[in-house]
């Protein structure tokens, strides 16, 4: 049986990622063919969702709803009004710079440089920057044609794109919440120093949440495995999404 302490086989892998992905993307929920007037919402889900206290999807989704719904803003506490304003700002910046929207831009930039200005955006740090670019490279797995502001997406995963990155690259799709750093930790994923920096320390530094996810992306890649998926499956497991099998709990 696969868990945190052992390695889960590619097949459980694979059926995470498909749980994680039909919530995600092939629902539409963010209107994947017309980013336009998503991005923002997306940055600003991001924010909430992974932010250490009082966070998590529920809050992210009622606190979005208001907002967009101009309905009972007043319980959306300062500090979450000052990231939505914060991402509406990065994202209209990147519109005027570019002519493009927030993810067919990511989709076209150095990626460490996404990765830098995603963290221009109040409360937003190297953790969700790394979620929310794991995220986005999801859905390029799915990717089939379309230009700088529209994409065509199909129901077949080829992550031929993401295998031909080097590490010093992959890195940068690979966030580390506590679920991922007790998973990685267990398995033996983890160097003597990242482990004792603890997850607080990895989350507070741009180097050595980097480093932890290089280390992360080392161990993946001799074992032939994915480590957005390996990332992903630790997190799913241990917020109790999916059972150690890959299998949502009955």
């Amino acid at each position: 049986m696969a868990g945190t302490r052992s390695l889960p086989s590619p097949s459980v892998l694979r059926r995470a990622h498909n749980i994680y992905i039909d919530d995600l993307w092939k629902s539409d929920g963010w209107g994947c063919t017309q980013w336009r007037g998503y991005s923002a919402q997306m940055l600003f889900w991001y924010g909430v969702a992974g932010a250490p206290y009082a966070g998590g999807s529920d809050l992210a989704d009622r606190y979005l709803a208001s907002i967009v719904g101009k309905r009972k803003i007043s319980g959306v506490p300062l500090a979450k009004l000052k990231l939505w304003k914060s991402a509406n700002r990065l994202v209209n910046d990147i519109r005027r710079e570019t002519g493009m929207e927030l993810v067919p831009w990511l989709a076209q930039t150095r990626i460490d440089s996404a990765w830098e200005r995603l963290q221009q955006v109040y409360l937003i740090g190297p953790k969700i920057a790394s979620w929310f670019l794991r995220d986005i490279s999801f859905l390029m797995d799915y990717r089939i044609d379309g230009g700088p502001s529209r994409f065509s997406y199909g129901q077949q995963r080829s992550s031929e794109w993401f295998a031909s990155l080097s590490l010093d690259v992959m890195k940068y799709f690979v966030p580390i919440d506590r679920w991922v750093f007790i998973g990685a930790k267990k398995i033996g994923a983890l160097r003597p120093r990242s482990i004792r920096l603890t997850v607080q320390g990895i989350q507070a530094n741009r180097r050595n949440h980097l480093q932890a996810a290089s280390e992360i992306v080392e161990f993946a890649q001799q074992r032939n495995l994915d480590p957005r998926d390996l990332n992903a499956y630790w997190f799913m497991v241990g917020s109790k999404w999916i059972d150690g099998n890959g299998k949502p709990p009955p």
